[in-house]
C-alpha cells in the first residue's frame, strides 16, 4: 500500500476566495457612473475638452480631480454614502470637522461639505449617544421676585438620613423667595399625607403663600396635594423635569444645611441630626444673605432676634421693616441681573421648536442602588412629539 491512489483518500474541503480589492471596487463603481464614465472615456481617447482635461486626470485606472492641494480621487454617487460611513461610523463616530478633514485629504465629489454635514447631523447613533460639547442651550429666565415675605416659597425634601430615635429620616425644607428665611421640619416619610400635615403646621404660624414652587416629587404630584392647594387657594408651580435650577432657592439651602450637619457633632452621632437642626436654622436666618445684604430674620419680622450671647443686649435694628424690605428688593433685582449675566455667558440661545416637531429628550440621571454602570447608556431617549409650547424654552412632549 505504498502507492495509494489519491482518489481513495478522504477529500479535503477547500474554498477558493476571489478577493476584491478596494481599488478594484472603486474603479468598477466609477465606471458604473454614467457621467464619470464619459469623462474617463474622453480622457483615455484624447477627445476631452479643455475644461475637462484641466479639471480631471485619469491615472492607474482611476479618475482624479485636480485641486490646489493635489489630485483627489473622484467619488461616484453610489460610493459616497459608504465612504462617509467608513470615515465616521467605522472610526468611532467622529465629529463633522474631523470627518471632512479625513475625506478631503484624499477624495473629492461635488457639494461634499454639505453631504458630509447632512450625514453626520442625521446620524442616529450620534443623536442618541453623544452629550454634545461647547456651550449648552438655554439661557436663564427670571422668576418674578415678590416684594414681601411669604408671597412665594420654595419647598423640597432632603434625605434620607440615619433614622433618629423618633423615627425621623427626612426633612421638609422651605425657603422664602423674598427674605430667604428658612424653615425645616424633620419628617418620617416623604409621602403627601405627612407633607401636607407639616405644611399646615408651618402655615398656621406664617400664613399661606400665594405661590408654592416644588419639583415633581410624589408628595407634590399626588391628587391629595392638588386638592390641598386648591382648598387653600395657593398656586402650585411644578418645575420642569431635570431642571433643578428652577427651584434653586431651596436647593442652595439644602446644600447649606448638609454642609452644616457634616461639620457639627451630628456627623459623630448621625442618628442625632434632628437635634442639631434648630441651631443650624438660627445661624442661616441670622446671618446676612449675599443677595439681599440683610439677615433673613430682619426681613421676615419687624423685630430683630435676640443675640446668642446675653451680654450684647437687644439686637433691634434701627430701620423700619418697610425700609429694609424696599432696600432688599432693589438688591435682589441687582443680584438677579448679575446672576443672569454670568449664567448666560456660558450658554447659547436654544433652538426653537413648534408644536408637532419630533425631538429627543436628554435623560436625567437618577440615583440607583443596583450598582449597574450606566456610562455607556444612551444620553437621549425618544422619539417624542412636541404637543405644547410653554414659553421660556419649555415644552410639553409625549412619546
Amino acid at each position: 500500500m505504498k502507492h495509494v491512489d489519491a482518489l481513495s483518500r478522504n477529500p479535503i474541503d477547500t474554498v477558493n476566495v476571489n478577493r476584491l480589492e478596494v481599488s478594484d471596487w472603486f474603479y468598477t463603481v466609477q465606471y458604473q457612473d454614467d457621467k464619470l464614465k464619459r469623462i474617463i472615456d474622453q480622457l483615455r481617447d484624447g477627445s476631452a475638452a479643455t475644461e475637462i482635461s484641466n479639471s480631471y486626470v485619469f491615472s492607474d485606472d482611476r479618475l482624479y480631480k485636480k485641486t490646489l492641494h493635489g489630485n483627489r480621487l473622484v467619488v461616484p454617487a453610489l460610493a459616497r454614502w459608504r465612504l462617509v460611513q467608513m470615515h465616521h461610523d467605522d472610526i468611532g463616530h467622529v465629529g463633522f470637522q474631523k470627518c471632512i478633514d479625513l475625506i478631503k485629504k484624499d477624495y473629492w465629489f461635488p457639494k461634499m461639505t454639505r453631504f458630509i454635514r447632512n450625514y453626520v447631523t442625521a446620524c442616529l447613533h450620534c443623536a442618541y449617544g453623544k452629550s454634545g460639547h461647547g456651550k449648552k442651550e438655554g439661557k436663564l429666565f427670571h422668576i418674578p421676585k415678590p416684594t414681601e415675605p411669604m408671597i412665594m416659597i420654595h419647598v423640597d425634601h432632603l434625605g434620607p438620613f440615619c433614622k433618629t430615635a423618633k423615627g425621623y429620616q427626612y426633612m421638609l425644607v422651605i425657603t422664602d423667595s423674598f427674605s430667604k428665611f428658612v424653615i425645616a421640619e424633620p419628617t418620617r416619610t416623604v409621602n403627601s399625607v405627612e407633607t401636607i400635615r407639616t405644611l399646615r403646621k408651618i402655615f398656621s404660624l406664617f400664613g399661606y403663600p400665594d405661590k408654592l414652587v416644588s419639583d415633581h416629587g410624589k408628595a407634590f404630584t399626588s391628587r391629595y396635594f392638588k386638592k390641598f392647594s386648591s382648598d387653600k387657594q395657593f398656586r402650585h408651580i411644578l418645575t420642569s423635569v431635570a431642571c433643578p435650577r428652577a427651584n434653586g432657592q431651596v436647593k442652595r439651602t439644602n446644600r447649606t444645611i448638609l454642609n452644616a450637619l457634616r461639620a457639627t457633632d451630628a456627623s459623630e452621632a448621625a442618628n442625632n441630626w434632628a437635634n442639631s437642626l434648630p441651631d443650624i436654622l438660627w445661624g442661616i436666618n441670622n446671618t446676612a444673605n449675599e443677595s439681599t445684604t440683610y439677615r433673613p430674620y430682619d426681613l421676615m419680622f419687624s423685630k430683630s432676634s435676640r443675640p446668642r450671647c446675653d451680654i450684647v443686649g437687644n439686637g433691634s435694628v434701627s430701620e423700619p421693616v418697610d425700609v429694609r424690605r424696599n432696600k432688599a428688593s432693589k438688591q435682589l433685582k441687582l443680584a438677579s441681573d448679575r446672576m443672569k449675566r454670568n449664567f448666560d455667558k456660558k450658554r447659547k440661545t436654544s433652538r426653537v421648536y413648534k408644536k408637532g416637531d419630533l425631538v429627543l429628550w436628554r435623560q436625567a440621571p437618577t440615583s440607583s442602588t443596583s450598582k449597574v454602570n450606566t456610562k455607556l447608556d444612551d444620553v437621549f431617549s425618544g422619539l417624542y412629539i412636541v404637543i405644547k409650547v410653554l414659553g421660556n424654552d419649555r415644552f410639553r412632549i409625549e412619546g
